[in-house]
């Protein structure tokens, strides 16, 4: 159990309060929800826009957009690798696949 001191600066007075051990974990889970689900946004907005790019010019396809959207799906995996303590877990990811090799 820990304490959280929160400074009210319109009235200049402030309040403690007592944070369980499952309030804090709930908010690091959160947080990590939030940050996953903006990586999926990015990772969609990059998918249309290679999808548009490949429709647009027909044949060819942007590397760039291809290797950023590589990039967001590595770093979604390794987040959901972690458990909700933050412990990596021994989940095993193909290191033989990276951008380099797409």
């Amino acid at each position: 159990m820990r304490f959280v001191v929160v400074v009210h600066l319109l009235d200049n007075h402030f309040s403690a309060m007592k944070e369980s051990f499952y309030e804090n974990i709930t908010k690091e889970l959160e947080a990590i929800r939030r940050e996953l689900e903006g990586m999926e946004e990015k990772m969609l907005d990059i998918c249309d826009a290679i999808c548009e790019s490949c429709w647009k010019d027909f044949g060819s396809n942007n590397t760039k957009l291809f290797e950023e959207a590589i990039e967001t799906v590595m770093q979604a995996e390794r987040l959901s690798n972690v458990d909700r303590n933050g412990n990596e877990l021994n989940i095993d990811v193909d290191p033989t696949i990276s951008v380099e090799s797409c």
